[in-house]
């Protein structure tokens, strides 16, 4: 039951990491000034987060990167005004989730 929790839990984890990288995009394309420079750093480091889980399948580098990551998430919502601070709540959480472990590898 509760590897079923935690698959669900993930699911919609990752599904709002998408959202958020999708509204960091389209906000670096609109915005100017300090929040594009927020996005834009939150936007690479999302990826490469991503990129060190995918590509190098290293959790210790994703989780050194987490922490960054996750200053950089909290820093762009305090820029953000209103709801709009969901979306990178949504990445400071994947990267609390980075941090404390309970993302893993499975075996390919």
């Amino acid at each position: 039951m509760a590897a079923t929790i935690l698959t669900i839990a993930g699911i919609f984890a990752g599904i709002g990491v998408f959202l958020a990288t999708m509204y960091s995009v389209t906000q670096i394309l609109l915005l100017e000034g300090l929040p594009r420079i927020a996005h834009f750093v939150q936007l690479v480091l999302i990826l490469t987060v991503m990129w060190s889980l995918y590509w190098w399948r290293d959790v210790v580098t994703a989780q050194i990167v987490a922490a960054p990551l996750l200053a950089a998430a909290l820093w762009t919502s305090a820029l953000e005004v209103g709801w709009y601070r969901v979306f990178p709540l949504l990445v400071s959480l994947f990267a609390i989730a980075m941090l404390t472990g309970y993302i893993a590898l499975t075996p390919l």
